[in-house]
């Protein structure tokens, strides 16, 4: 079974505003659950993950090796 987070979590991992994960997830960078009779919604760890993975592909000149390496690291941390 998949780990849920909250979008402060993932904003927390991300280094960003929980506004910015709204947005992203309005724009459907990230996946998430809505749970239902609530207005808030969870971000299962699988998806974090695979947004990783696509950061990892972006080229050197857009985001620094040793940048991606530390979000990567955190990322991981994280999860566990």
């Amino acid at each position: 079974m998949d780990r849920f987070l909250t979008v402060f979590e993932v904003a927390t991992l991300f280094r960003v505003s929980d506004r910015t994960i709204y947005t992203w997830i309005d724009e459907g960078v990230i996946r998430c659950i809505k749970i239902k009779d609530k207005s808030a919604v969870r971000i299962p760890a699988s998806e974090i993950e695979r947004l990783v993975q696509e950061v990892l592909e972006v080229p050197p000149t857009k985001l620094s090796a040793q940048r991606k390496k530390r979000l990567l690291e955190n990322l991981i941390k994280s999860l566990r």
